[in-house]
């Protein structure tokens, strides 16, 4: 069998997502219970598979509704950029807005928007800029504990980890430079923007197609994780005087 010289990893193969201790943060102070209140609803839609609920998805957005009467109430959660595109906010706010989650993104937290929409038609159906903006999550992302350890040991071995994700490039390089496959970044520079070196194997802001070709691939000297990637080191590792 031919020797692994290359992993494919997303973000889910290197950290750990705690939404449960997530924060939020809303430009109108008034509006943080709301957005709280969401967060919390979702949840328990999702545990209790909740019939009175229609969920549906609509790119990167997910839309929970609920019939009320003559009338729809939805909330969105998602990429911040297509929720704010579909909200009410001014030029200004929405810059506001921008700026706060790619600061989170680069500390390496996951961002996620939320509005709510109250309509009469299908979701489809309604008008853009009507969704009330709510505000943002912020999920914790903690790298697994022997991830730099893993890294390391891959790279004594030859092989090459490379992290490839449909997310967006100011999240993935805070990521990266996280768990350690780019280099640590001053704190006085997390602001700024950092575009990973030319030689970097990190990849963002895929389309969909060029992702999927990606995880299809059918090179047998490249694996494409499903896993944390520590226990995928360990294996290689271990067995590989059976593999190579």
């Amino acid at each position: 069998m031919k020797s692994i010289a290359t992993i494919i990893v997303d973000t889910e193969n290197l950290v750990t997502i705690n939404l449960s201790e997530s924060s939020f943060w809303t430009i109108h102070p008034q509006r943080l219970d709301a957005i709280r209140q969401a967060f919390t609803k979702r949840k328990q839609w999702e545990s209790t598979k909740d019939s009175s609920i229609i969920v549906s998805h609509h790119g990167s957005i997910s839309a929970y509704t609920r019939h009320d009467g003559d009338t729809f109430a939805t909330i969105l959660f998602g990429d911040v950029d297509t929720i704010l595109l579909a909200t009410s906010l001014t030029e200004n706010e929405r810059e506001r807005v921008m700026l706060t989650a790619r600061q989170h993104h680069i500390r390496g937290s996951r961002v996620e928007a939320v509005a709510h929409l109250t309509h009469t038609a299908d979701l489809a159906a309604a008008s853009v800029h009507q969704a009330e903006f709510l505000g943002l999550i912020l999920g914790d992302v903690v790298p697994y504990p022997s991830i730099h350890k893993s890294l390391a040991h891959a790279k004594q071995q030859g092989i090459s980890i490379q992290y490839i994700s449909r997310d967006t490039h100011a999240f993935v390089s805070g990521v990266a430079h996280a768990v350690g496959l780019l280099p640590p970044i001053k704190e006085a520079d997390r602001f700024n923007r950092h575009l990973p070196p030319r030689e970097t194997t990190v990849l963002s802001e895929c389309t969909k197609s060029a992702y999927d070709a990606v995880y299809k691939t059918t090179n047998p000297t490249t694996l494409v994780a499903h896993h944390p990637l520590p226990p995928i080191i360990d294996m290689l590792s271990r067995y590989r005087s059976r593999l190579w």
